[in-house]
């Protein structure tokens, strides 16, 4: 029988952080991945690693974003960025 979710996630909860993010390391890898996603993410990071390479772009800390424009930072992935 399985465990009922709410009681799953409060032993979840109790655990260590160290296990709680070993747990959470499993979860996100047995998600099932969208191929056609990662492929456009490694096309778009070879991309980028190309333009660097060339000297037509370069990579900047968020700090070194914020300071030349006045727009706020992007989100990557959703998330904010953190100083």
């Amino acid at each position: 029988m399985p465990i009922p979710i709410d009681l799953l996630e409060a032993e979840a909860l109790s655990l260590p952080e160290a296990a709680r993010s070993r747990l959470i390391d499993r979860l996100i890898a047995s998600l099932e991945k969208d191929p056609e996603w990662e492929t456009a993410w490694a096309e778009e990071a070879d991309r980028r690693e190309e333009r660097i390479t060339r000297g037509e772009s370069g990579a900047w800390s968020h700090s070194d974003q914020r300071h030349c424009s006045s727009q706020p930072a992007p989100a990557l992935l959703g998330a904010p960025f953190l100083d």
